[in-house]
């Protein structure tokens, strides 16, 4: 059994040609990496341990809901990609409102400072950092040292926008961890790792 993604469908057909079977999921909410977690471990048997998964995720998405309820919301960005070619920075790609980094923004205490639903993945260029003046970034470069990308240089880009509050604040923050990009369970470490960040003011240390 093969699990993927149901956008991959030119696999997906492939594989049907060489009768293997395959199972597809929507991963691109939270909402369906919770789904997809209980839908595999129906297929392959492991019921118990995809329910025991799921509630353990509930837990921390409540507990964090709990500690968040009733603060105001910064506004945060979460850039995917850009050019390390330069010290300038010239255009991001950052989450949109649909998919699941919005949806970690927003249980994290946050609030998606990109609010256009037109678009999966918007590029915007500097000047639309500037108009779009989160009040915290996060910048993605999973495995960053295995990959030999110079984060100094990443750090030195967002220092070419001291207008913008996230960079003004010092609240630019890079994630290097590998499961940033991967709409699985341990996506939701993101989450545990994102809230304390937006929201530094609460006591974090206390018994989850």
């Amino acid at each position: 059994l093969v699990i993927l993604l149901a956008e991959h469908q030119t696999i997906i057909k492939q594989l049907h040609q060489l009768n293997i079977a395959t199972f597809t999921v929507k991963n691109n909410t939270l909402a369906g990496i919770q789904t997809s977690i209980q839908q595999i471990g129906e297929r392959t048997g492991q019921q118990k341990q995809a329910s025991t998964l799921n509630n353990t995720i509930l837990h921390k998405i409540q507990h964090i809901q709990t500690k968040t309820a009733g603060l105001a919301r910064p506004t945060v960005m979460l850039a995917m990609g850009h050019s390390l070619g330069d010290d300038q920075m010239r255009s991001v790609f950052i989450a949109g409102q649909n998919d699941f980094y919005n949806d970690l923004i927003y249980l994290a205490g946050g609030e998606n400072v990109y609010q256009d639903r037109r678009l999966k993945v918007p590029t915007v260029s500097a000047e639309g950092l500037l108009k779009l003046n989160p009040d915290i970034i996060f910048d993605i470069f999973p495995e960053a040292h295995e990959h030999d990308y110079d984060l100094s240089q990443v750090k030195n880009q967002w220092q070419s926008l001291e207008l913008i509050t996230a960079v003004k604040n010092n609240q630019v923050h890079i994630i290097e961890q590998g499961y940033a990009t991967i709409p699985g369970p341990r996506i939701f470490l993101l989450l545990e790792q994102m809230a304390p960040l937006i929201h530094p003011e609460l006591d974090w240390e206390m018994q989850q």
